[in-house]
């Protein structure tokens, strides 16, 4: 279900199953049957919007269509902001008259066109700015430019914030691996593999959302590792 709304929570399907597999495995038990049970339930809840898709487009479309133009929209050299959005058919009168002449899917692979060759003219800019991409999924920076602070006030904050939530994720980590290493492989591909389409294609803070969870979780662990007195309560 939560796949129809954030597609990109798929991306954590495969650690998920590898997991549990892994640990049915270990434990002497089947996993063929429930890897089978779990994938057909996933195919029956969205198949209905594929088939609606099919439908309405013509041509198979799993989620949804708009993946070149936010593509084209994110990285077409303006990185004053971390969500440029003058390129967007909704702030923008031209391409607005565009997607209404050429129809909604041959506006998209226009856009995809753009997109392919804007990233092949200028391959540093773009890794250039998937770097500055990753940076601020983890740590809210983007700029300390007055410009940007005048439209982002409360920047400073969210980067102290931020930073100190991966210092104690980060440490959380570290004593996972030590005390728990299954579980910390586990939250480590989720780190790892959830936000990778995000890094290469645009990100915000809200999209880090649905592993926000894990961070707060290896962060407390962390706290309480970094804070011995803390640890000597909890088992009191």
């Amino acid at each position: 279900m939560t796949a129809l709304s954030n597609p990109s929570v798929l991306s954590l399907l495969p650690m998920f199953l590898i997991w549990a597999c892994y640990r049915l495995h270990r434990n002497g038990e089947r996993w063929a049957l429930q890897v089978a049970v779990a994938l057909l339930a996933l195919v029956i809840v969205v198949a209905p919007w594929f088939v609606r898709n099919y439908q309405t487009f013509h041509q198979f479309i799993p989620s949804r269509d708009a993946f070149w133009l936010v593509m084209h929209v994110r990285n077409n050299g303006n990185t004053s902001h971390w969500a440029p959005d003058e390129a967007h058919p909704s702030s923008n009168t031209t391409e607005e008259q565009e997607f209404n002449r050429l129809g909604e899917l041959s506006y998209m692979s226009l856009k995809r066109s753009e997109a392919i060759q804007l990233f092949r003219s200028h391959p540093g800019s773009y890794l250039r700015l998937t770097l500055r991409r990753f940076v601020f999924a983890w740590t809210g920076f983007w700029s300390f430019s007055p410009e940007y602070l005048a439209m982002e006030p409360g920047h400073r904050w969210n980067v102290l914030m931020s930073m100190i939530v991966l210092v104690l994720m980060l440490l959380g980590l570290r004593h996972a691996f030590r005390e728990q290493k299954s579980y910390a492989i586990l939250y480590a591909s989720i780190l790892i593999g959830f936000p990778l389409v995000y890094y290469f294609s645009f990100t915000q803070m809200s999209y880090r959302h649905p592993i926000d969870p894990f961070v707060a979780i290896l962060a407390a662990y962390g706290a309480i590792n970094l804070f011995p007195g803390w640890k000597r309560k909890r088992t009191a």
